[in-house]
């Protein structure tokens, strides 16, 4: 099971996001042949947020705010968990989700999706879809913004991505250029807040995205070259060790309005 830890608070349209500003979600994936047949394990659904762990005779109830069987889709997954955090973000707000789980528990599946997110189909996840409708809204806004003015050009909208790994509590930027193997600590990036409370890594990369294939190239590019840092790693079993390397990507949204006067001076230029 994959289980998704969602910040942020949302929008009226969700009450029930704003109860709380972390919720957690558990996705539980079909059988996978590599699952084996005879597995002693079984995590089943019942409803109201709750999900059976059956291992042998041993079986125990947990509680969570969200609980998807395996039938559940991408679109339901996205809504339920993520939207509510664009709303949250176009209203000024943090927001942040993050995908916990065991190797091939379905982490990439969840946030990107089949062939990374870029085949624009049913099977997308939750980053694709995300900033899909992000664009899709501040391109509406920034429309609406200029019919009320009449001006065109009075209204734009910026949004910055950044790719980050944690290893080993030292955060490494993966988009600023070849990562060392060793992951030094001297080489990491600091982290800092800022006046409005938002936490960056000091001296990371941030690069300017107008679309969701732009934004879907930089993950893959800070994914590569999180691949390749990650096979020259000593001793092999630190490499597949999924719980000593972790990846945060960022989106960093900002909008402008320029006041358009509704007269104009004859001394004005």
């Amino acid at each position: 099971a994959t289980s998704g830890r969602v910040g942020g608070r949302a929008s009226e349209a969700n009450a029930a996001m704003s109860t709380s500003p972390l919720r957690v979600a558990v996705r539980i994936r079909p059988t996978q042949p590599h699952d084996g047949k005879n597995s002693d394990t079984v995590v089943a659904p019942l409803g109201d947020g709750r999900l059976a762990v059956r291992h042998g005779d041993v079986a125990k109830d947990f509680s969570f705010d969200t609980v998807f069987g395996p039938e559940v889709g991408q679109h339901e997954v996205y809504t339920k968990c993520a939207l509510p955090l664009v709303e949250a973000v176009l209203d000024a707000r943090n927001a942040c989700i993050f995908a916990f789980g065991s190797t091939g528990s379905g982490k990439t599946f969840s946030m990107l999706g089949s062939e990374g997110g870029r085949q624009r189909s049913s099977q997308d996840g939750i980053l694709p879809r995300v900033a899909a409708e992000l664009f899709r809204r501040l391109e509406q806004s920034k429309a609406l913004a200029q019919h009320a003015s009449g001006v065109q050009g009075c209204a734009a909208y910026q949004v910055r991505a950044s790719f980050i790994e944690v290893y080993r509590e030292s955060a490494f930027d993966l988009l600023g250029g070849p990562v060392s193997s060793s992951r030094d600590p001297a080489q990491a990036c600091t982290l800092r807040e800022d006046r409005d409370g938002r936490v960056f890594a000091e001296g990371a990369c941030e690069e300017s995205v107008r679309s969701v294939a732009q934004l879907l190239k930089v993950v893959a590019r800070g994914a590569a070259a999180r691949a390749t840092a990650a096979c020259m790693h000593t001793p092999p079993d630190l490499t597949r060790c999924s719980s000593c390397r972790w990846s945060a990507g960022g989106m960093t949204c900002g909008t402008q309005t320029r006041p358009v006067s509704s007269r104009r001076s004859p001394d004005s230029h």
